[in-house]
């Protein structure tokens, strides 16, 4: 088995949740892609590398979750503290195309009405 991509700030591809090298602006919106697990292994990494790209705010986010393979409840914790931290500076988070499990997770939780989610980054970023 090959061994991963070792970046230069020493993080490999695998351990990477934010693919920071792919964020785009779109419609006013800062696209975030995310990959893997969010969840209490992974959750240090996202929470710096979105609190970095939202920063300065306000910042409008879209967090692309289409290859989000798990989401628990510490994921769950940092989307919402991600979300009040944008809200609070004029800004908003909106979640694209969340798998079946995150939607459930968001559902059951009764958290959606706090994470808007959308089929896809389009629609996502459509005011």
């Amino acid at each position: 088995m090959p061994e991963p991509y070792q970046h230069e700030d020493g993080q490999e591809d695998e351990e990477r949740v934010v693919d920071a090298d792919n964020v785009v602006e779109r419609d006013g919106w800062t696209v975030v892609p995310v990959r893997g697990d969010l969840d209490f292994y992974s959750a240090p990494m996202f929470a710096e590398s979105v609190r970095s790209l939202a920063a300065p705010g306000p910042r409008r986010v879209v967090l692309d979750l289409a290859d989000v393979e798990f989401m628990d409840s510490t994921g769950l914790r940092l989307l919402l503290g991600v979300s009040r931290d944008l809200r609070e500076a004029g800004g908003a988070l909106r979640l694209a195309g969340p798998g079946d499990l995150v939607l459930r997770l968001l559902e059951v939780t009764q958290v959606a009405p706090l994470l808007p989610a959308f089929p896809d980054v389009t629609s996502a970023c459509s005011d």
